[in-house]
């Protein structure tokens, strides 16, 4: 309802977005586990995916080549309506970069920035009544995506034979979450010795707790997860 009070024509929930990327990565992971790939990366978090690209080479092949939530979000709103303008709203400034390599994303705001935009139009946000969403609900799992191990969640969920998987989540690229990412690195490469319980599907969230430990969160994050934690209980079990 604020956004629509703000300019905005419709309003996307990204979580929507997430169902999908975690479809494609659940079956991109069986495929990759069939063709003998020693691991797959997840690539949601765009700083990660910039922090390989620059830093551990040797992980390049390792990352999933499936799009983030943002850009199938953006795929959705462009098939219902083709000449829209898609403004991709969160706590992550690293979008910004990736928005500008995607088509379909036209514009990047934190909510940091949206907040500011409703407080220059004298938007309360709190006094609004809320407005139904215009979509289906999201899965839980989707919404789950904004905390660290929750995609990594989503992908098992989604799994024909879970037993397959051998699960590991970096939570935060500090000097410690680096240099997990080196090792892995090393071992992909062929440098390390690969022992024998080595994680196949790595989760890797640039922010410490995930997206809701963002740059541009306007929250104490330990409130965010807590607030997340009931969001994703309304979600969809499907």
């Amino acid at each position: 309802a604020a956004l629509k009070s703000a300019g905005f024509d419709s309003v996307l929930e990204v979580a929507a977005g997430a169902d999908i990327c975690a479809d494609k990565e659940a079956e991109e992971f069986e495929e990759r586990m069939k063709r003998g790939d020693k691991m797959m990366t997840t690539s949601c978090c765009s700083a990660y995916v910039r922090a390989v690209q620059i830093h551990v080479p040797e992980l390049k092949k390792c990352v999933s080549d499936t799009k983030s939530p943002m850009h199938y979000t953006a795929e959705i709103a462009k098939k219902s309506d083709s000449n829209c303008v898609t403004v991709f709203i969160g706590p992550c400034l690293a979008k910004r970069r990736e928005g500008f390599d995607d088509e379909l994303v036209d514009y990047v705001l934190s909510v940091e920035e949206i907040g500011a935009l409703f407080m220059a139009k004298g938007i309360d946000v709190a006094s609004l009544e809320p407005e139904k969403h215009e979509t289906k609900t999201p899965s839980a799992s989707g919404r789950n995506f904004a905390k660290s191990g929750g995609v990594a969640e989503a992908v098992k969920i989604r799994l024909k034979d879970d037993s397959i998987l051998r699960p590991a989540v970096i939570n935060g690229l500090n000097k410690a979450g680096m240099k997990q990412l080196a090792m892995y690195g090393m071992i992909n490469s062929g440098k390390m010795k690969s022992p024998a319980d080595c994680p196949n599907l790595i989760e890797v969230m640039a922010c410490e707790g995930g997206c809701i430990g963002g740059p541009s969160v306007i929250t104490n994050p330990k409130i965010a997860s807590a607030q997340l934690a009931s969001y994703v209980q309304e979600g969809s079990q499907n």
